[in-house]
């Protein structure tokens, strides 16, 4: 069943996407963020924040289907900031700003 092309899906301030590589190091963080972290089953340290993560990443392109990315865009020049996992559409672990 995969194969399917995920098409990004923008907004003036927000960005759904694919995972990628440089993904992995903002997420741990708010993985690694107690508060962040309050309602989940617990805090998460770096390598089993990038198994989670390489997990959706291949369940995304094994299905076409999954939990993407949200980033924001438009904030000043400053955009492609990691925001939140989505499940879909609706933010489900959203980081703290910087």
């Amino acid at each position: 069943m995969g194969g399917r092309l995920f098409t990004d899906i923008t907004t003036p301030r927000l960005r759904l996407r694919p995972w990628r590589d440089a993904d992995f190091a903002p997420f741990a963080a708010m993985n690694a963020d107690a508060p962040v972290m309050e309602f989940l089953p617990g805090v998460l340290d770096r390598f089993a924040s990038d198994a989670a993560a390489q997990r959706l990443r291949d369940h995304f392109a094994r299905h076409g289907f999954g939990k993407v990315v949200v980033e924001t865009r438009g904030l000043g020049g400053r955009g492609g900031d990691f925001l939140a996992q989505a499940r879909r559409g609706i933010p489900y672990r959203i980081g703290r700003p910087t």
